[in-house]
């Protein structure tokens, strides 16, 4: 029997204070730098992140899940699996980990070191070596238990180590005298320098290092230059020149066949050996950090799946060793995004681009769904700094110059650069507020504070007092009264309008502030480098410096009520205060330090913070969410949707409303699950909803307290309308007798789907007919066939794919 099923998954959104996660609204599934990716069996991929995260995914992307490996935060760097099962990960820190479950769970080792650990490697799931900063070599020959400090050829960064067997280890370093290329003939216990026998152009990081066989290997630089031996290290030669970049790995599929990841997203093939490589067209812009390979079955037997990933998220795949590629991530941007602003729940804007000149490096972002789809809606000249609208149609956005504020009257689809008469031709406008269509101000580069009381036609310059120094950011806290902030712990009050600020200084500091709101006409707080919060009771007439744990520089500031209030900035910082500022707590990870967060904006009981790399991302403005939601995921069979989500913890929980919708606005309640009370362990429900129709529905649970008070889930959607055909790995595999095969088709087709035999004999047909567009799954009884390795091929239209299945009985 056919069945029709759509099976989506969200990790870990909702939370307690101290574990709330947050999700990823771009790039999805997110925008932290993954620096390995690892392809296991089945299907199975791992991304390894910055922030100490791993994501896994064994639909080729279509769903992730988020596993926090060290719940430090640490840089992740490396990984290892010796085998499908056992793996290791190294980086910032001396962090040293090991999984024994496919890289569902991480247990801690202990390194010894506190130096960033750049790369390991494992001859098998005992024979490691992991080496990084400061010349740092450990070598491990108990799975990781104990680890020894081996003796260091210097004290440059080595940033890649390979076992080419049990006695020879290659590794690789920075540009020092000391050189850049080791070999080891006794297993890693000692290392010898080679980089003489390598004709280095010029100084250069050796970064990729790969061998195929004992005598055949290629090392690729810094320099974007690629260097080749055939006799086992003791003779290099300079093969190709790529130009300028860094040319991060390397890996090949045999002796010919090569793949290598360099700067702007680049990634080059080889069929020759390395002689001459050809630019893959893999449609990314950010830095490929690394490559994996895996054998996949296809009819021709046994090719290679190529996996690329860089920054910012970026991850592309490709199943026909380079003929194609596709993404495995989305990104309406992975430009800098410096603002953001909702109007309702559902609609928002965010700013941000390039900071240099081109017609299209200005972005304007809009979502009309809360955030889970962003798309670029329109276009400036340069980076926008900050945005605020007034509607869904009349907006401004503060970019650069003396026309660098400019004005929306279609939602952002095209803009109008307004004639400031102020500022330079490289000053940027950090700073917008409009209380009507017609009155408004900006501020930012020289002190400079403008006014416009006929929508942006015409301006005049504000006294801001402030000299010279930036402002860089401005409010309102009330009818004809803003605050401005700026450089040297600058700030200015205005009570007539913005005409003219009284200036005066943070007292005890002169840290530059960057931002600041109110959430009433009393109580605000500011924010600035060095981890620098102050807060007002008083309408801003006395500040009072609070004790903010952080030193990173604090950009961005969100009051939620007099109470609550969060903080973003540089090093991946995200605080919260819950008692006015008396505590502030670092918020449930989610950002690593790469990532700095500029915007911020709430609305509707959600808070969004954006900043590198595209960032956008959305939380709970309450941090005390009640309940923990550890998961959310919704099945479609046979026209009954079924719901089910786990939490880790509950406190005073009466249950969860079901709730549905086809167009996120208008909700139905479907029914209540009770809840457990208060608990610490796990709890499971379900719910199941007839579905009719062909439309996409949402789904969200409205979780009750026994004090009536509640708060919503993220939203997830079920759709029938796949986006691109697919065939999925059997289920279970090996099986015995019987097992699962899924397909997608985004449009009807004629489909066969056959399974042969090892010898390439057709043993069995069980599809061959017309099938509607969906999600289908179908059984396959094998009770008739005998133990051993085959094949099942699917052909719908253009669309031909096969994959290996194991009977065991």
């Amino acid at each position: 029997m056919k069945k029709f099923y759509l099976f989506i998954l969200l990790l870990s959104f909702p939370m307690l204070s101290q574990n709330q996660f947050w999700t990823w609204q771009n790039p999805k599934p997110t925008g932290q730098d993954l620096n390995d990716a690892i392809q296991l069996s089945n299907g199975k991929i791992l991304t390894f992140l910055t922030g100490g995260f791993v994501q896994s995914t064994t639909d080729n992307g279509a769903t992730w899940s988020t596993i926090i490996a060290d719940t430090n935060g640490e840089d992740i760097y490396e990984a290892d699996f010796p085998t499908a099962t056992t793996g290791y990960i190294c980086g910032t820190s001396g962090l040293l980990m090991k999984s024994v479950d496919g890289g569902m769970s991480w247990s801690y080792l202990n390194s010894g070191t506190t130096s960033t650990l750049w790369f390991l490697d494992f001859h098998d799931e005992n024979l490691g070596i992991a080496c990084g900063a400061s010349g740092v070599i450990l070598r491990t020959s108990d799975g990781g238990a104990t680890w020894t400090q081996i003796t260091s050829p210097g004290s440059t960064t080595l940033y890649s180590v390979l076992f080419v067997n049990a006695t020879t280890v290659y590794m690789t370093a920075s540009s020092t005298t000391i050189g850049r290329l080791f070999k080891s003939t006794d297993g890693g216990l000692t290392f010898t320098n080679i980089s003489a026998n390598v004709p280095f152009v010029a100084a250069s990081t050796v970064r990729g290092l790969e061998f195929f066989g004992e005598n055949t290997g290629w090392i690729s630089t810094s320099l974007y230059e690629v260097y080749k031996t055939t006799d086992a290290g003791a003779t290099w030669a300079l093969q190709v020149d790529l130009g300028t970049g860094t040319l991060y790995d390397i890996k090949f599929v045999d002796v010919n066949t090569g793949f290598m990841a360099g700067t702007n997203g680049q990634v080059f093939k080889t069929t020759d050996g390395g002689i001459t490589w050809a630019l893959q067209t893999v449609n990314a812009v950010e830095n490929m950090y690394v490559l994996s390979v895996s054998p996949v079955a296809s009819s021709e037997g046994s090719i290679s799946a190529v996996l690329a990933a860089g920054r910012y998220g970026t991850l592309v795949k490709s199943n026909d060793l380079g003929a194609n590629w596709s993404s495995l991530y989305t990104a309406a941007t992975q430009e800098e995004v410096r603002d953001i602003f909702m109007v309702t729940p559902s609609l928002g804007y965010a700013g941000g681009g390039a900071a240099t000149l081109g017609p299209t490096n200005g972005v304007v972002l809009k979502t009309t769904d809360g955030g889970n789809n962003w798309a670029v809606v329109g276009n400036t000249n340069y980076r926008n700094y900050s945005t605020f609208w007034l509607d869904a149609d009349k907006g401004f956005m503060g970019s650069r110059g003396t026309y660098g504020v400019l004005k929306t009257t279609n939602g952002g689809v095209t803009w109008d650069s307004l004639n400031l008469a102020a500022g330079t031709a490289t000053g940027l406008w950090y700073g917008l507020y409009f209380s009507d269509a017609n009155n408004g101000l900006a501020c930012g580069s020289s002190g400079l504070v403008i006014r416009t009381t006929d929508g942006g036609t015409t301006w005049t310059t504000s006294t801001s007092n402030f000299g010279t120094s930036v402002v860089y950011a401005l409010k309102n806290i009330e009818p004809n009264k803003y605050i401005i902030v700026g450089s040297s712990g600058k700030y200015g009050i205005s009570t007539d309008g913005g005409a003219t600020f009284a200036q005066s200084v943070t007292p005890g500091s002169t840290s530059a502030v960057y931002d600041v709101d109110f959430f009433d006409t009393q109580t605000g707080w500011l924010v600035g480098s060095s981890g620098t919060i102050f807060k007002t009771t008083d309408g801003g007439t006395t500040w009072v410096e609070q004790v903010s744990g952080s030193t990173s520089t604090l950009y961005s500031v969100k009051a939620i009520n007099a109470t609550t209030a969060w903080v973003g900035g540089s090093g991946g910082t995200i605080i919260y205060t819950t008692d006015g500022g008396a505590t502030w707590k670092r918020a449930p990870q989610v950002l690593g330090a790469i990532s700095t967060s500029y915007g911020v904006a709430s609305i509707g009981g959600y808070i969004w913070f954006t900043g590198t790399g595209g960032e956008i991302i959305q939380g709970f403005a309450d941090p005390n969410i009640p309940v923990e939601l550890a998961s959310f995921s919704a099945s479609v069979n046979e026209g009954i949707v079924h719901l089910n989500w786990q939490t880790a913890t509950e406190t005073n929980n009466q249950g969860f409303y079901v709730e549905s919708s086809l167009d996120r606005k208008n909700w139905t309640e479907n029914g209540f699950v009770a809840g457990s009370g208060t608990t610490t362990e796990l709890r499971e429900y379900s719910y199941s909803v007839p579905f009719n129709g062909t439309r996409n529905l949402y789904f969200r649970l409205r979780q009750m307290d026994f004090d009536g008070t509640f708060n919503y889930s993220n939203i997830i959607e079920v759709s029938l309308n796949p986006y691109e055909f697919s065939l999925s790995q059997n289920y279970p595999n090996p099986f015995n007798p019987a097992t699962t095969i899924n397909f997608t088709l985004p449009t009807p087709q004629n489909v066969s789907l056959d399974i042969f035999n090892s010898a390439g004999e057709k043993v069995a047909t069980i599809v061959n007919e017309s099938l509607q567009a969906g999600y289908h799954s179908i059984n396959f009884n094998a009770s008739k066939l005998s133990s051993g390795i085959y094949f099942y091929s699917i052909k719908a239209g253009d669309f031909v794919a096969v994959r290996k299945m194991i009977l065991l009985k």
